[in-house]
């Protein structure tokens, strides 16, 4: 997991290097991962058949 932790600080980094307010997100099952990088949990849907918990990022 330690190349998709650097995964999420770059994608993080390029967000805030463009000024967005907030990233989104969905997952079935990595929802401590992201929370460890500030997620918050908004909602749990049905995607295709399957329970995700969908998820944002404040950058600002």
């Amino acid at each position: 997991m330690k190349n998709g932790k650097a995964l999420i600080r770059e994608i993080i980094a390029k967000a805030q290097a463009m000024k967005l307010t907030a990233l989104y997100l969905y997952t079935p099952d990595q929802q401590k991962l992201y929370a460890h990088f500030g997620w918050e949990t908004l909602s749990s849907e049905e995607v295709h058949g399957e329970t995700v918990d969908i998820m944002a990022l404040p950058l600002t």
